[in-house]
């Protein structure tokens, strides 16, 4: 559900539903591919997205997902322009948080904190603006 906000071809996911990712890590980490496998959690991946779904459709998954973990923090890496259309929807309507606005710079390091309730008996979530907080890089 973090895949990419786009059709384009560098937008399509090459790891198939439910499989590692398709890259040498065993040998870049020195270790086994069964060691890998105990390390990565692929129960989410679903492969490449539906072109039936929406990319809110997969932040609303995502949102659904994160704040059902009992995790206290949660690390999830995704592209630039899946998180500034995050910021974008979850953010009260009258932030004017550079979030919004900006993407994230490549590599960029960025914590926040979600918020989920409900209003007319629909779950929502949103974003406290005052809890962004740039850790590496930040916005462009």
């Amino acid at each position: 559900c973090l895949q990419e906000i786009s059709r384009n071809v560098d937008c399509v996911a090459l790891t198939q539903k439910q499989k590692i990712p398709i890259v040498n890590v065993h040998n870049l980490l020195k270790t086994s591919e069964q060691t890998i496998s105990s390390r990565l959690d692929i129960s989410e991946n679903h492969g490449h997205k539906s072109i039936t779904q929406n990319g809110l459709y997969r932040m609303n998954e995502f949102s659904h997902w994160a704040m059902s973990r009992p995790e206290e923090y949660i690390i999830v890496a995704g592209h630039s322009l899946y998180f500034k259309k995050y910021f974008d929807n979850y953010l009260p309507k009258i932030s004017t948080h550079v979030a919004r606005s900006r993407k994230m710079q490549n590599c960029a390091i960025v914590s926040f904190t979600l918020h989920e309730g409900t209003h007319n008996g629909r779950k929502m979530f949103r974003i406290d603006p005052d809890s962004i907080v740039p850790l590496y890089k930040g916005f462009m």
